[in-house]
């Protein structure tokens, strides 16, 4: 039994007709994305990816002009259509979103190919490259679904069909974590990686500080 329906293998069909009738355009693997909401609240779709993003962005600590930016990404009525749709681009968002901090989780932005530059962001990284063949691992069980896969996305038709039939309007939702990474606050040279002091420096720092009489400290004036 495949999760694609007959005619959409089968015979063209424009990309409206797939999605109105019900018809989906994710690869088999989706499937891992798609089966825990079965049983879990459907509020967790969104909240989830939502809120992943929305630490990622504070995280970065973005300048005014950031903040400017994605506010209007987020004023967009792509964004908006998007969650009223419960499009699952909205856990793409959330793996590019980790990926600006971490690299390797823009991996997990090929469930959805069509956005695949987007994937590439920590390709430099050897874990993006461990987390993109634990992917192809955990693929290996939906492969005769493939084929299915592939019929489908070759009979799809219309101005948003192709392998990069997700480069549409909406895609600029995805810019959003990529804005805040690049007017992120820079991070003080005697700062950490993450931009804090680790514990040992700071209670190091301190055991060595001794105040200076006249100038760190005064003694009280006399009563």
């Amino acid at each position: 039994m495949s999760v694609y329906s007959t005619s959409q293998c089968s015979t063209p069909k424009s990309v409206a007709f797939v999605v109105e009738y019900g018809a989906i355009l994710y690869p088999p693997t989706t499937i891992l994305l798609f089966a825990p909401f079965l049983v879990l609240p459907a509020f967790l779709w969104w909240a989830i990816p939502i809120s992943i993003t929305t630490a990622v962005v504070v995280r970065h600590r973005p300048s005014l002009w950031g903040w400017a930016i994605i506010a209007v990404l987020v004023a967009d009525r792509n964004f908006w259509v998007g969650i009223v749709s419960a499009n699952p681009g909205w856990w793409t968002l959330a793996a590019l979103s980790l990926g600006t901090l971490y690299g390797w989780p823009a991996a997990l932005v090929l469930l959805k190919p069509s956005l695949f530059p987007f994937a590439f962001w920590g390709i430099r990284r050897r874990y993006w490259w461990l987390a993109l063949f634990a992917g192809l691992l955990f693929s290996l069980p939906f492969a005769p679904l493939f084929p299915d896969w592939i019929a489908s996305m070759v009979n799809a038709r219309g101005p948003n069909s192709g392998p990069l039939y997700s480069f549409a309007p909406g895609i600029e939702t995805l810019f959003i974590p990529v804005v805040a990474w690049r007017f992120r606050s820079r991070v003080p040279q005697n700062r950490g990686e993450h931009g804090f002091r680790s514990l040992r420096d700071v209670i190091s720092s301190t055991s060595r500080w001794r105040p200076r009489v006249g100038v760190d400290w005064e003694p009280p004036a006399p009563q």
